[in-house]
């Protein structure tokens, strides 16, 4: 062990989900004859919690309807999540990065604004769960940008702040990692780099999966 802890993201970041769970998202929203949601609600989804999400739809949906959707949204998920054929694979090269940084001795981590079946089912299905020695979630700390995500990861792993690095796709991984004071590698697979991200006081910010394991290298330099 090199005593440093990285801490990830999942979604957007080690899984390709986005597309997934706005499909299902807009699908429950059909299901209960409910409005399109507005488009600046479906750019912040794939970081807010599953609570989060749904609660700002109140207004554009009844009570009723939101309790009817969100369930009906939870219930499908969770059965395609334990299928055979899981919707939300891990980006090409990152199981190649998890090995890499295992075997040069770090410690890997989760912060993440899933919940915690909802992580569990995911990193298994992928076949990567029992890579992580710390999984921080919505049920066991406040979401992203508070920093108890990040700091119940170091708690748990034994390291201080200057030895652990938070990587993922959203402005909120940012500023977890900045309320945090650990650094910060913000990245951005699917799209072009949101400037929010560096501006927010990312070390850097990356678009290839070829960059991390060097970026990764270079931050303790």
């Amino acid at each position: 062990m090199n005593g440093k802890l990285i801490l990830f993201d999942c979604d957007g970041t080690l899984v390709d989900s986005q597309s997934f769970i706005h499909s299902m998202f807009m699908q429950s929203i059909a299901h209960v004859g409910g409005p399109s949601p507005p488009p600046e609600l479906v750019a912040q989804m794939p970081y807010l919690s599953f609570k989060q999400t749904w609660a700002k739809m109140e207004g554009l949906l009844t009570a009723e309807q939101v309790v009817a959707a969100s369930e009906y949204m939870m219930r499908e998920i969770t059965a395609i999540r334990a299928s055979a054929t899981p919707q939300e694979k891990m980006f090409p090269g990152i199981l190649a990065v998890l090995d890499v940084l295992e075997q040069q001795g770090y410690l890997l981590g989760i912060v993440t604004n899933k919940h915690a079946h909802s992580l569990e089912l995911v990193l298994k299905s992928n076949g990567i769960y029992q890579r992580f020695i710390t999984l921080n979630h919505c049920d066991n700390a406040p979401p992203k940008p508070a920093p108890m995500m990040v700091l119940n990861g170091l708690r748990e792993a034994g390291v201080d702040a200057k030895n652990a690095l938070v990587v993922g796709d959203g402005l909120f991984d940012v500023l977890a990692a900045k309320n945090a004071d650990v650094g910060a590698i913000a990245v951005s697979w699917n799209e072009s780099a949101n400037p929010e991200l560096k501006a927010a006081g990312a070390f850097a910010v990356l678009e290839q999966i070829d960059q991390l394991l060097p970026t990764i290298e270079r931050y303790w330099i």
